[in-house]
C-alpha cells in the first residue's frame, strides 16, 4: 500500500506545482515552442537537402554537416529539458522556490532558442 501512498504524493506535488499561475503559463508557452518546432520541422523537412549545417563548433565544410533527421534533436532535447525541470521544480516547489522558477524559466529559454536554431538553419539553406 505504501507504494500507492507515494506515487499519489508524487502527483499532488506536481498538482501543487500547476496551480502557481506564472508556472502554469511558462509551461503552456514552453509546450507551444516545442510544438511549432516539430510542425515547422515536419513543414520543411520535404524542401530541405539531405545533409544540414548544424555543428556550428566544427570547423567549416563537412564536419558542420549532419544528416537531416538529427534536427528532430533540439525538439526532442527540449521536451527532455522540459519534463526533468519540471519535475525537479515540483520536489523543490516548498524548500528552494527560487530554484523552481529558475529551472522552469531555463527550460523556456531552452526551447526558444532551440525554436530558433532551427528556423535559422532551415532559412539558411533554403
Amino acid at each position: 500500500m505504501s507504494l500507492f501512498t507515494g506515487f499519489f504524493y508524487k502527483l499532488s506535488i506536481l498538482g501543487q506545482l500547476w496551480q502557481n499561475k506564472p508556472i502554469t503559463k511558462i509551461f503552456r508557452w514552453n509546450i507551444t515552442i516545442i510544438l511549432f518546432q516539430l510542425i515547422f520541422l515536419v513543414s520543411k523537412f520535404s524542401h530541405l537537402p539531405q545533409q544540414v549545417p548544424l555543428f556550428y563548433s566544427r570547423p567549416w565544410g563537412e564536419a558542420r554537416l549532419a544528416p537531416i533527421s538529427t534536427l528532430f534533436l533540439l525538439p526532442g532535447f527540449s521536451i527532455i529539458i522540459l519534463l526533468v525541470n519540471h519535475l525537479l521544480a515540483a520536489i523543490f516547489l516548498k524548500s528552494i522556490s527560487l530554484f523552481t522558477y529558475l529551472s522552469v524559466v531555463f527550460s523556456l529559454l531552452f526551447s526558444s532558442f532551440s525554436l530558433i536554431s532551427i528556423v535559422k538553419i532551415v532559412y539558411l539553406i533554403s
